[in-house]
């Protein structure tokens, strides 16, 4: 994993916009935005979301071989608001971990 962060959105190159750890209340949407290089032929990747430790999300996928970027949301089916508290969203390949990363929807 070459980088890895949390932001709001995307913009039109797909390059991450407003990142942080913090995000306010009323907030509907966060991205994980990720590069990655070295990657082989069957390579997975699994994105688990946490919200106060309870695991609310998870997606799994295979990687294109070589170096690329992916970006997964977390939103609520019903386009309400994210609960405020702390979140974590961590990345885990061929069953290691890549990257853990916390962020807060603030009350």
């Amino acid at each position: 994993m070459e980088q890895a962060v949390v932001c709001l959105e995307l913009d039109d190159d797909l390059k991450p916009l407003r990142v942080s750890d913090r995000f306010p209340r009323g907030t509907r949407q966060v991205c994980l935005w990720f590069r990655y290089a070295s990657a082989r032929e069957g390579d997975g990747l699994s994105v688990r979301w946490f919200h106060e430790g309870g695991l609310i999300q998870r997606e799994t996928m295979r990687l294109a071989p070589g170096r690329g970027t992916k970006a997964f949301y977390l939103l609520r089916e019903d386009g309400s608001p994210l609960p405020q508290g702390t979140y974590q969203v961590r990345l885990e390949g061929n069953g290691r971990s890549l990257s853990v990363l916390m962020f807060r929807i603030l009350p």
